[in-house]
């Protein structure tokens, strides 16, 4: 951030960051109800060859996939969030923690995640419009 950012801008990129770890949290505690609601009408979810739009389709996506969706923790690092109007984007460093019923976790994936945002309405919350990633490195599972 400069010193001529616009006002606003440090609780804009705070808020942005909080909708990553907002669907960091759900996707890790299964609430995926939750999960579905932080995506704009017209948002799509991408992960590998899947992809789904607008939240009730993101929910049904995961309803799907049912319990092969491993327990896990998803943590976000090296935040990188850059502002086009009311539109956003957050990138991160995702690191994927497998959660097996007995032992320690298990590293799973680390991939550059990507979160396009954009502001519902004037003064609006952020809601997400794409979310996508490339894995870049995997372990077998």
């Amino acid at each position: 951030m400069s010193a001529d950012s616009p006002p606003g801008a440090a609780l804009d990129r705070l808020e942005c960051i909080d909708v990553v770890h907002s669907f960091c949290g759900h996707l890790d505690h299964r609430r995926f109800d939750e999960l579905a609601a932080l995506f704009s009408d017209r948002g799509i979810f991408r992960m590998g060859p899947s992809e789904a739009a607008g939240p009730m389709a993101i929910r049904a996506m995961f309803d799907a996939a049912g319990s092969s969706v491993a327990e896990s923790r998803h943590v976000p690092t090296n935040h990188v969030v850059s502002f086009d109007g009311d539109h956003a984007r957050v990138e991160v460093v995702m690191t994927v923690w497998d959660l097996p019923t007995s032992g320690p976790p298990q590293p799973a994936l680390m991939a550059d995640a990507r979160f396009e945002l954009e502001r519902a309405g004037p003064g609006g919350s952020w809601a997400i419009a794409l979310h996508d990633n490339v894995v870049l490195a995997a372990r077998s599972r």
